[in-house]
């Protein structure tokens, strides 16, 4: 069901729908709407658990965590890949330097090149702690093809996921003025 449900997953192309989320909703209209493949994938990704032990690479330096040395806790994590839109991408870390504080969001990243990762973080100025990750966090992480927002709770579930979406920035800043101020 979950590999079904990760092919359903609209690229950034400008297909995906305005209720591309289940966590939040733009108008009154949205809660008559029947849940779309990205609501059902976003309840899927929040009844995962996350491999506790699954390693991370810190980007500044380097160093080799597992994730559940990460201080993960009440910050807001976007998980990103080079199988997304750079563009998609682009534009949510934009969103991101203007809603977080540095030690509000974490990048989760997995990109085949550590030194590729390291140079695209640097030329668009991120400051964020960004780190490293593979498919043992969770293979359907790696199959997601719009960059993901979620908060992670004490079991290592994600909750409050959200697929972020260059068609939808409005949807996306709408988002992140809600998250930027939420706390568990």
């Amino acid at each position: 069901m979950i590999i079904v449900l990760a092919s359903l997953i609209l690229g950034c192309n400008g297909r995906v729908p305005e209720s591309a989320s289940s966590t939040y909703l733009n108008s009154e209209s949205e809660l008559d709407m029947p849940l779309n493949p990205l609501d059902s994938l976003a309840l899927v990704l929040e009844n995962l658990t996350l491999n506790r032990n699954s390693k991370a690479i810190r980007i500044s330096d380097y160093d080799t965590v597992n994730l559940y040395e990460l201080d993960l806790g009440y910050k807001q994590i976007l998980y990103i890949s080079e199988i997304q839109c750079s563009s998609c991408i682009d534009q949510e870390l934009e969103l991101a330097k203007r809603y977080y504080g540095l030690t509000d969001l974490v990048l989760l990243c997995n990109y085949g090149s550590l030194r590729d990762l390291k140079l695209y973080l640097h030329l668009r100025q991120v400051e964020f702690s960004a780190f490293m990750v593979d498919n043992e966090m969770s293979g359907l992480f790696a199959r997601l093809t719009n960059p993901t927002y979620f908060k992670l709770n004490n079991g290592f579930k994600p909750s409050s996921v959200f697929f972020a979406s260059i068609s939808t920035p409005k949807r996306s800043e709408s988002y992140h003025q809600i998250m930027s101020g939420f706390t568990f």
